[in-house]
Protein backbone atom coordinates (compact mmCIF):
# COMPACT_ATOMS: atom_id res chain seq x y z
CA UNK A 1 0.00 0.00 0.00
CA UNK A 2 2.72 2.34 0.95
CA UNK A 3 4.04 1.62 -2.58
CA UNK A 4 1.15 2.92 -3.93
CA UNK A 5 1.09 5.85 -2.20
CA UNK A 6 4.62 6.45 -3.04
CA UNK A 7 3.70 6.99 -6.92
CA UNK A 8 1.27 8.99 -5.80
CA UNK A 9 3.31 11.22 -4.00
CA UNK A 10 4.77 12.82 -7.73
CA UNK A 11 1.16 13.83 -9.40
CA UNK A 12 -0.54 14.93 -6.07
CA UNK A 13 3.25 17.31 -5.73
CA UNK A 14 2.79 18.47 -9.51
CA UNK A 15 -0.63 20.02 -8.78
CA UNK A 16 0.36 21.42 -6.28
CA UNK A 17 2.84 23.26 -8.24
CA UNK A 18 0.78 23.96 -11.00
CA UNK A 19 -2.29 25.18 -9.18
CA UNK A 20 0.14 27.61 -7.06
CA UNK A 21 1.03 28.75 -10.59
CA UNK A 22 -2.39 29.25 -12.39
CA UNK A 23 -4.12 30.87 -9.23
CA UNK A 24 -1.35 32.00 -6.45
CA UNK A 25 -0.15 30.52 -3.54
CA UNK A 26 -2.79 31.20 -1.36
CA UNK A 27 -5.77 29.86 -3.62
CA UNK A 28 -8.57 27.62 -1.88
CA UNK A 29 -7.34 25.02 -4.78
CA UNK A 30 -4.04 25.01 -3.60
CA UNK A 31 -4.95 24.02 0.03
CA UNK A 32 -7.08 21.04 -1.35
CA UNK A 33 -4.25 19.80 -3.15
CA UNK A 34 -1.95 20.23 -0.33
CA UNK A 35 -4.58 18.25 2.31
CA UNK A 36 -4.01 15.36 -0.75
CA UNK A 37 -0.39 15.49 -0.59
CA UNK A 38 0.02 15.33 3.03
CA UNK A 39 -2.73 12.47 2.86
CA UNK A 40 0.25 10.43 1.11
CA UNK A 41 3.11 11.53 2.80
CA UNK A 42 0.86 10.04 5.71
CA UNK A 43 0.25 7.16 4.47
CA UNK A 44 4.16 6.46 4.12
CA UNK A 45 4.75 7.42 7.93
CA UNK A 46 6.99 10.54 6.75
CA UNK A 47 4.87 12.78 9.04
CA UNK A 48 7.15 15.78 9.09
CA UNK A 49 6.66 16.77 5.07
CA UNK A 50 2.34 15.65 5.80
CA UNK A 51 2.45 17.87 9.43
CA UNK A 52 3.81 20.69 6.81
CA UNK A 53 1.61 20.50 3.87
CA UNK A 54 -1.79 19.75 6.62
CA UNK A 55 -0.68 23.59 7.97
CA UNK A 56 -0.23 24.92 5.07
CA UNK A 57 -4.02 23.79 3.94
CA UNK A 58 -4.86 24.95 7.20
CA UNK A 59 -3.79 28.99 7.25
CA UNK A 60 -4.79 29.12 3.53
CA UNK A 61 -8.44 27.57 4.04
CA UNK A 62 -8.69 29.75 7.51
CA UNK A 63 -8.14 32.92 5.64
CA UNK A 64 -10.22 31.49 2.72
CA UNK A 65 -12.62 29.79 3.75
CA UNK A 66 -12.92 30.94 7.45
CA UNK A 67 -12.25 29.43 10.93
CA UNK A 68 -15.53 27.66 10.92
CA UNK A 69 -15.91 25.62 7.54
CA UNK A 70 -16.75 22.27 7.53
CA UNK A 71 -13.57 21.76 5.48
CA UNK A 72 -10.84 23.62 7.79
CA UNK A 73 -12.12 21.04 10.63
CA UNK A 74 -11.10 18.41 7.72
CA UNK A 75 -7.72 19.30 7.72
CA UNK A 76 -7.33 20.03 11.19
CA UNK A 77 -8.41 16.81 12.50
CA UNK A 78 -6.03 15.42 9.59
CA UNK A 79 -3.19 17.65 11.07
CA UNK A 80 -4.33 16.33 15.03
CA UNK A 81 -3.64 12.66 13.85
CA UNK A 82 0.10 13.33 12.25
CA UNK A 83 0.89 15.04 15.96
CA UNK A 84 -0.39 11.95 17.46
CA UNK A 85 1.70 9.86 15.63
CA UNK A 86 4.27 11.86 16.20
CA UNK A 87 3.66 11.71 20.12
CA UNK A 88 2.18 15.04 20.71
CA UNK A 89 -1.26 14.35 22.51
CA UNK A 90 -1.51 17.74 23.81
CA UNK A 91 -1.92 19.46 20.40
CA UNK A 92 -3.60 17.04 18.98
CA UNK A 93 -6.31 16.86 21.53
CA UNK A 94 -6.46 20.76 21.08
CA UNK A 95 -7.14 20.45 17.66
CA UNK A 96 -10.00 17.69 17.84
CA UNK A 97 -11.86 19.77 20.23
CA UNK A 98 -11.66 22.38 17.75
CA UNK A 99 -12.96 20.43 14.91
CA UNK A 100 -15.41 18.69 17.37
CA UNK A 101 -16.77 22.21 17.98
CA UNK A 102 -16.93 23.39 14.68
CA UNK A 103 -18.84 20.15 14.00
CA UNK A 104 -21.41 20.69 16.66
CA UNK A 105 -21.85 24.46 15.48
CA UNK A 106 -22.38 23.44 12.34
CA UNK A 107 -25.09 21.28 13.57
CA UNK A 108 -23.48 17.74 12.51
CA UNK A 109 -22.32 16.91 16.11
CA UNK A 110 -23.58 13.31 15.76
CA UNK A 111 -22.69 12.97 12.47
CA UNK A 112 -20.53 9.71 11.15
CA UNK A 113 -17.33 12.21 11.24
CA UNK A 114 -18.10 13.56 14.50
CA UNK A 115 -18.17 10.02 15.94
CA UNK A 116 -14.32 9.43 14.28
CA UNK A 117 -12.79 12.40 16.04
CA UNK A 118 -15.02 11.65 19.11
CA UNK A 119 -13.75 8.18 19.52
CA UNK A 120 -9.62 9.73 18.46
CA UNK A 121 -10.12 11.96 21.61
CA UNK A 122 -11.59 9.39 23.53
CA UNK A 123 -7.92 7.12 22.74
CA UNK A 124 -6.02 10.50 23.49
CA UNK A 125 -7.89 10.86 27.22
CA UNK A 126 -7.29 6.81 27.70
CA UNK A 127 -3.94 7.84 26.70
CA UNK A 128 -3.21 10.86 29.39
CA UNK A 129 -4.61 9.18 31.89
CA UNK A 130 -7.62 10.87 31.79
CA UNK A 131 -9.93 8.35 32.32
CA UNK A 132 -13.08 10.01 33.62
CA UNK A 133 -13.49 12.07 30.87
CA UNK A 134 -12.85 9.19 28.43
CA UNK A 135 -15.62 7.61 30.13
CA UNK A 136 -17.89 10.49 29.52
CA UNK A 137 -17.50 10.34 25.89
CA UNK A 138 -17.53 7.40 25.43
CA UNK A 139 -21.14 7.02 26.90
CA UNK A 140 -21.89 9.83 24.47
CA UNK A 141 -20.37 7.95 21.57
CA UNK A 142 -21.97 5.01 22.58
CA UNK A 143 -25.27 6.68 22.58
CA UNK A 144 -24.86 8.02 19.09
CA UNK A 145 -24.00 5.11 17.41
CA UNK A 146 -26.78 3.44 18.91
CA UNK A 147 -29.76 5.50 17.63
CA UNK A 148 -27.43 5.75 13.98
CA UNK A 149 -26.61 2.17 13.46
CA UNK A 150 -28.60 0.37 16.37
CA UNK A 151 -27.57 -1.30 19.13
CA UNK A 152 -26.44 -4.94 17.35
CA UNK A 153 -24.08 -3.21 14.53
CA UNK A 154 -20.38 -4.33 14.85
CA UNK A 155 -19.39 -0.55 15.10
CA UNK A 156 -21.89 0.04 18.38
CA UNK A 157 -20.25 -3.34 19.69
CA UNK A 158 -16.55 -1.59 19.73
CA UNK A 159 -17.94 1.57 21.18
CA UNK A 160 -19.56 -0.97 23.53
CA UNK A 161 -16.04 -3.25 24.09
CA UNK A 162 -13.86 0.39 24.51
CA UNK A 163 -16.38 1.78 26.87
CA UNK A 164 -16.23 -1.25 29.36
CA UNK A 165 -12.13 -1.30 29.12
CA UNK A 166 -12.14 2.30 30.32
CA UNK A 167 -14.98 1.14 33.00
CA UNK A 168 -12.09 -1.94 33.87
CA UNK A 169 -9.32 0.56 34.11
CA UNK A 170 -11.53 2.52 36.21
CA UNK A 171 -12.26 -0.65 38.45
CA UNK A 172 -16.26 -0.06 37.87
CA UNK A 173 -15.93 -4.04 37.33
CA UNK A 174 -19.28 -4.87 37.38
CA UNK A 175 -20.56 -2.71 35.00
CA UNK A 176 -17.65 -3.48 32.57
CA UNK A 177 -18.46 -7.48 32.95
CA UNK A 178 -22.11 -6.52 31.95
CA UNK A 179 -20.81 -4.63 28.35
CA UNK A 180 -18.11 -7.39 27.55
CA UNK A 181 -20.85 -9.68 28.20
CA UNK A 182 -23.02 -8.05 25.60
CA UNK A 183 -19.95 -7.97 23.51
CA UNK A 184 -19.59 -11.56 23.26
CA UNK A 185 -23.36 -12.60 22.61
CA UNK A 186 -23.46 -10.30 19.91
CA UNK A 187 -19.72 -11.31 18.47
CA UNK A 188 -20.68 -14.93 18.97
CA UNK A 189 -24.11 -14.35 16.78
CA UNK A 190 -22.92 -11.76 14.41
CA UNK A 191 -18.86 -13.67 13.81
CA UNK A 192 -17.85 -16.99 13.72
CA UNK A 193 -17.35 -18.84 17.18
CA UNK A 194 -13.35 -19.09 16.70
CA UNK A 195 -13.13 -15.35 14.74
CA UNK A 196 -10.35 -13.58 16.74
CA UNK A 197 -12.64 -10.88 17.90
CA UNK A 198 -14.81 -13.79 19.61
CA UNK A 199 -11.72 -14.82 21.42
CA UNK A 200 -9.80 -11.19 22.32
CA UNK A 201 -13.65 -10.64 24.15
CA UNK A 202 -13.26 -14.05 25.94
CA UNK A 203 -9.72 -13.03 27.01
CA UNK A 204 -10.79 -9.32 28.35
CA UNK A 205 -14.25 -10.95 29.98
CA UNK A 206 -11.65 -13.28 31.86
CA UNK A 207 -9.57 -10.90 33.10
CA UNK A 208 -12.35 -8.80 34.44
CA UNK A 209 -13.76 -11.84 36.36
CA UNK A 210 -10.30 -12.57 37.45
CA UNK A 211 -9.88 -9.02 38.83
CA UNK A 212 -13.26 -9.55 40.67
CA UNK A 213 -12.23 -12.82 42.42
CA UNK A 214 -8.81 -10.62 43.63
CA UNK A 215 -11.40 -8.29 45.03
CA UNK A 216 -13.05 -11.02 46.75
CA UNK A 217 -10.28 -12.91 47.98
CA UNK A 218 -8.88 -9.53 49.44
CA UNK A 219 -12.64 -8.99 51.04
CA UNK A 220 -12.39 -10.97 54.42
CA UNK A 221 -16.22 -11.44 54.30
CA UNK A 222 -16.67 -12.79 51.22
CA UNK A 223 -16.05 -16.96 51.18
CA UNK A 224 -12.94 -18.44 49.36
CA UNK A 225 -15.25 -20.78 47.79
CA UNK A 226 -16.76 -17.59 46.16
CA UNK A 227 -13.43 -16.23 44.83
CA UNK A 228 -12.75 -19.66 43.88
CA UNK A 229 -15.92 -20.42 41.22
CA UNK A 230 -15.01 -16.57 40.00
CA UNK A 231 -10.93 -17.66 39.34
CA UNK A 232 -12.43 -21.02 37.72
CA UNK A 233 -15.09 -18.84 35.25
CA UNK A 234 -12.08 -17.21 34.49
CA UNK A 235 -9.70 -19.96 33.45
CA UNK A 236 -12.86 -21.80 31.89
CA UNK A 237 -12.62 -18.40 29.22
CA UNK A 238 -9.27 -18.28 28.57
CA UNK A 239 -9.15 -21.81 27.68
CA UNK A 240 -11.64 -20.96 25.33
CA UNK A 241 -9.75 -18.00 24.05
CA UNK A 242 -6.52 -19.66 23.90
CA UNK A 243 -8.53 -22.50 21.68
CA UNK A 244 -9.15 -19.68 18.94
CA UNK A 245 -6.18 -18.14 19.24
CA UNK A 246 -4.19 -21.58 18.72
CA UNK A 247 -6.28 -21.86 15.72
CA UNK A 248 -5.91 -18.76 14.49
CA UNK A 249 -2.18 -18.56 15.07
CA UNK A 250 -1.60 -22.00 12.93
CA UNK A 251 -3.74 -20.23 10.38
CA UNK A 252 -1.97 -17.16 9.57
CA UNK A 253 1.21 -19.72 9.80
CA UNK A 254 -0.01 -21.79 7.01
CA UNK A 255 -0.95 -18.59 5.26
CA UNK A 256 2.45 -16.81 5.41
CA UNK A 257 4.05 -20.11 4.70
CA UNK A 258 1.80 -20.95 1.12
CA UNK A 259 2.28 -17.13 0.25
CA UNK A 260 6.72 -17.35 0.96
CA UNK A 261 6.49 -20.53 -1.34
CA UNK A 262 4.78 -19.03 -3.91
CA UNK A 263 6.90 -15.82 -3.75
CA UNK A 264 9.72 -17.80 -4.35
CA UNK A 265 8.96 -20.10 -6.93
CA UNK A 266 8.14 -17.23 -9.09
CA UNK A 267 11.29 -15.18 -8.18
CA UNK A 268 13.58 -18.25 -7.98
CA UNK A 269 14.98 -16.77 -4.61
CA UNK A 270 13.86 -16.64 -0.76
CA UNK A 271 12.26 -13.63 -0.25
CA UNK A 272 10.75 -12.19 2.80
CA UNK A 273 7.04 -11.12 3.47
CA UNK A 274 8.43 -8.14 5.65
CA UNK A 275 5.55 -5.59 7.30
CA UNK A 276 2.90 -7.76 5.25
CA UNK A 277 3.54 -11.34 6.84
CA UNK A 278 4.35 -9.38 10.60
CA UNK A 279 0.79 -7.57 10.31
CA UNK A 280 -0.88 -10.97 9.39
CA UNK A 281 1.38 -12.56 12.24
CA UNK A 282 1.08 -10.30 15.33
CA UNK A 283 -2.49 -10.38 16.05
CA UNK A 284 -2.84 -14.35 16.80
CA UNK A 285 0.66 -14.41 18.67
CA UNK A 286 -0.70 -11.93 20.71
CA UNK A 287 -4.10 -13.27 21.35
CA UNK A 288 -1.79 -16.50 22.06
CA UNK A 289 0.22 -15.03 24.54
CA UNK A 290 -1.84 -12.58 26.65
CA UNK A 291 -4.55 -15.35 26.83
CA UNK A 292 -1.26 -18.02 28.56
CA UNK A 293 0.30 -15.45 30.39
CA UNK A 294 -3.54 -14.51 32.13
CA UNK A 295 -4.22 -18.69 32.74
CA UNK A 296 -1.10 -18.72 34.29
CA UNK A 297 -1.74 -16.02 36.57
CA UNK A 298 -5.27 -17.09 37.54
CA UNK A 299 -3.99 -21.18 37.76
CA UNK A 300 -1.55 -19.35 40.52
CA UNK A 301 -4.64 -18.17 42.11
CA UNK A 302 -6.67 -21.23 41.89
CA UNK A 303 -3.18 -22.88 43.60
CA UNK A 304 -3.57 -20.81 46.34
CA UNK A 305 -7.10 -21.53 47.42
CA UNK A 306 -6.70 -25.08 46.62
CA UNK A 307 -8.50 -27.65 48.85
CA UNK A 308 -5.25 -29.46 49.58
CA UNK A 309 -1.64 -29.92 49.35
CA UNK A 310 -1.71 -32.18 46.52
CA UNK A 311 -4.40 -30.02 44.34
CA UNK A 312 -2.16 -26.99 44.73
CA UNK A 313 1.48 -28.83 43.78
CA UNK A 314 -0.95 -30.09 40.71
CA UNK A 315 -1.99 -26.12 40.26
CA UNK A 316 1.19 -24.96 40.80
CA UNK A 317 2.55 -26.91 38.32
CA UNK A 318 -0.05 -26.53 36.05
CA UNK A 319 0.88 -22.51 36.31
CA UNK A 320 4.80 -23.82 35.40
CA UNK A 321 4.28 -25.41 31.97
CA UNK A 322 1.54 -22.57 30.60
CA UNK A 323 3.97 -19.94 31.14
CA UNK A 324 6.77 -21.87 29.79
CA UNK A 325 4.62 -22.66 26.77
CA UNK A 326 4.30 -18.85 26.26
CA UNK A 327 7.91 -17.98 26.95
CA UNK A 328 8.83 -20.98 24.06
CA UNK A 329 6.65 -19.00 21.49
CA UNK A 330 7.95 -15.77 22.22
CA UNK A 331 11.38 -17.23 22.54
CA UNK A 332 11.22 -19.06 19.09
CA UNK A 333 8.19 -18.69 16.95
CA UNK A 334 7.92 -21.74 14.53
CA UNK A 335 9.60 -20.48 10.84
CA UNK A 336 9.49 -17.08 11.83
CA UNK A 337 11.68 -13.78 12.05
CA UNK A 338 13.53 -12.16 14.89
CA UNK A 339 11.12 -9.51 13.65
CA UNK A 340 8.31 -10.83 15.16
CA UNK A 341 9.23 -11.04 18.92
CA UNK A 342 10.75 -7.77 18.80
CA UNK A 343 7.17 -5.94 18.14
CA UNK A 344 6.48 -4.14 21.30
CA UNK A 345 3.16 -5.40 22.47
CA UNK A 346 4.66 -8.93 21.98
CA UNK A 347 7.70 -7.83 24.35
CA UNK A 348 5.39 -6.54 27.37
CA UNK A 349 4.23 -9.48 27.29
CA UNK A 350 7.59 -11.40 27.55
CA UNK A 351 8.43 -9.31 30.33
CA UNK A 352 5.39 -10.10 32.31
CA UNK A 353 5.58 -13.70 31.12
CA UNK A 354 9.20 -13.79 32.62
CA UNK A 355 8.27 -11.91 35.94
CA UNK A 356 5.18 -14.13 36.70
CA UNK A 357 7.33 -17.36 35.93
CA UNK A 358 10.16 -16.11 38.10
CA UNK A 359 7.85 -15.51 41.04
CA UNK A 360 6.28 -18.87 40.84
CA UNK A 361 9.62 -20.50 40.79
CA UNK A 362 10.36 -18.47 44.03
CA UNK A 363 7.13 -18.85 45.91
CA UNK A 364 8.10 -23.02 45.64
CA UNK A 365 11.25 -23.37 45.85
CA UNK A 366 10.54 -24.35 49.87
CA UNK A 367 8.73 -26.76 48.41
CA UNK A 368 11.60 -29.35 47.71
CA UNK A 369 14.98 -29.92 48.78
CA UNK A 370 18.01 -27.47 49.51
CA UNK A 371 19.39 -28.64 45.85
CA UNK A 372 16.18 -27.87 44.19
CA UNK A 373 15.31 -24.61 45.89
CA UNK A 374 19.17 -23.63 44.67
CA UNK A 375 17.87 -24.44 40.86
CA UNK A 376 14.69 -22.44 41.23
CA UNK A 377 16.69 -19.01 42.78
CA UNK A 378 18.84 -19.56 39.87
CA UNK A 379 16.29 -20.14 37.36
CA UNK A 380 14.66 -16.98 38.71
CA UNK A 381 17.28 -15.07 38.61
CA UNK A 382 18.08 -15.75 35.23
CA UNK A 383 14.59 -15.13 34.11
CA UNK A 384 14.30 -11.85 35.95
CA UNK A 385 17.47 -11.14 34.14
CA UNK A 386 16.18 -12.07 30.62
CA UNK A 387 13.47 -9.32 31.22
CA UNK A 388 15.22 -6.65 32.21
CA UNK A 389 17.95 -6.99 29.01
CA UNK A 390 14.48 -7.15 27.19
CA UNK A 391 13.45 -4.00 29.14
CA UNK A 392 16.66 -1.98 28.58
CA UNK A 393 16.78 -2.77 24.77
CA UNK A 394 13.25 -1.84 24.18
CA UNK A 395 14.54 1.67 26.05
CA UNK A 396 17.10 2.20 23.33
CA UNK A 397 15.23 1.72 20.75
CA UNK A 398 12.44 4.07 21.54
CA UNK A 399 15.61 7.01 22.34
CA UNK A 400 16.77 5.60 19.08
CA UNK A 401 13.56 6.37 17.23
CA UNK A 402 13.37 10.01 19.70
CA UNK A 403 16.82 11.01 18.37
CA UNK A 404 15.96 10.15 14.97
Amino acid sequence: MRKEYAKAEPLFLESVQRLEQALGPMHESVAFALHNLAGTYLQQHNYELARTCYERSLKIKERKLGPNHPEYANTMFHLAEVLRLQGNNVDAEHLIRDSLRILEEGGVGHSQQAVRRMSRLAEILVHSGKLQEAEILQRKILHILEMLQGPESLSTITAVDNLATTLQALRKLDEAEELFLRCLQVRQKALSSTHILVGSTLFKLAVVTTQQADEMVADKSRSVEEARMAYERAEDMLRQAIRIAEQRWEEALGGVAAADQAASAMLGTDVSLGPKALNTLIPPLLALVRSLNALGIVVMHLADLAGSPVAAKERTQEAERVLRHCLTLLDKPPGIAQDLVEVPELQREYVSCLHHLAALLVRTKDQGSSENNKSAEEQAARLLSRAEGIEASHAARIQANLSN
